[in-house]
């Protein structure tokens, strides 16, 4: 623990310089600055989970069925700059954890998906630690009169959901996530197009896993302001899975209201098979603040969703990694 420790010191010295560095004055075609970042420490216990029923495979049950703890450390920097009418965003994210092939570890996101370029190096990679220095986001954009394009990993949310994300199937946060005020970023292409006030229509191309079509995802929103309320209407292909919505968020009085409503077409090849079947998703959300400003939010949120398999699949011991 002590030379992980050690590793991690020496790497916040060395970006602490880098940012000393960036606040020097830059030139007209070139400019970067810090624009912040966080060190945290997490800690987890987790009792016996009882897996007996859950899985029929004895790996997941020597797993589960104990008692375990584990922590991680973390530090990330945020950087913004500009190449002459290009814009560019870099958040690097260096992390140390135990391994412990007994029990379950934390992970700052356990829905980091697969990298279309390689942004990770482990420190540390042993059968007690792991640490890693990795690129949560690094992108670059060109903003034109009526449009933007975003080329590179970055964060993106579908929907108004927030414990719940029926239309949030490109990169949602999961409920085992430790970070949850802090979303990684996904390898995209985005355009973005405005038009009036507040009308904006979004193409989205993401990697997903491989470059096909079953490991990608292709997503079409489009939003408009009516009578105070947002609307969001979206169509989109998710690795075969084809996925249509609606989203609204506005206020009835003191309360703010949000809802999420998405139909999912499943991949026909696992329809024919009889694994899956067509399935709908919902959730409606209220708040309240007590404050103007700020001061107090009392909120509350339910969700509904259709079972979209049809058998019981077992799962293997890989399907955990």
């Amino acid at each position: 623990m002590f030379k992980v420790l050690m590793i991690l010191s020496i790497g916040l010295i060395h970006l602490s310089g880098v940012l000393l560095g960036f606040s020097q004055p830059s030139s007209p075609l070139f400019k970067m600055k810090p624009i912040g970042g966080d060190v945290r420490l997490f800690y987890s216990a987790l009792g016996d989970l009882r897996a007996d029923e859950l899985f029929d495979s004895e790996v997941y049950k020597r797993l589960l069925n104990q008692p375990s703890t584990s922590g991680m450390l973390t530090a990330r920097f945020k950087l913004r700059g500009q190449v002459s009418r290009f814009k560019w965003e870099v958040h690097p994210l260096l992390s140390s954890r135990p391994q412990s092939a007994t029990g379950i570890t934390l992970n700052a996101n356990p829905n980091q998906f697969a990298q279309a370029i390689p942004l990770s190096v482990n420190l540390v990679d042993s059968s007690d630690h792991l640490a890693q220095l990795r690129a949560d986001r690094l992108l670059i954009s060109r903003e034109f009169d009526l449009f933007k394009i975003t080329l590179g990993r970055q964060a993106i949310t579908l929907g108004q959901g927030r414990a719940f994300t029926p239309l949030d199937r490109l990169a949602p946060f999961s409920p085992t996530s430790i970070d949850q005020q802090y979303k990684p970023g996904l390898d995209a292409l985005r355009v973005d197009v405005w038009w009036g006030i507040a009308g904006q229509l979004s193409l989205i191309s993401a990697y997903r896993q491989e470059w096909s079509r079953s490991g990608m995802a292709y997503v079409m929103t489009a939003q408009e302001h009516f009578g105070g309320w947002d609307l969001h209407v979206l169509v989109g292909e998710f690795q075969r899975d084809w996925v249509t919505g609606v989203s609204t968020a506005g206020s009835i009085g003191p309360l703010s209201v949000y809802g999420d409503f998405a139909w999912t077409w499943s991949s026909p090849e696992l329809v024919r098979a009889g694994d899956l079947k067509d399935f709908g998703r919902a959730s409606l959300g209220v708040s309240w603040s007590w404050a103007q400003g700020g001061g107090g939010q009392v909120s509350g949120e339910l969700y509904w969703q259709e079972d979209g398999a049809r058998r019981v699949l077992v799962l293997r011991p890989h399907g955990l990694c």
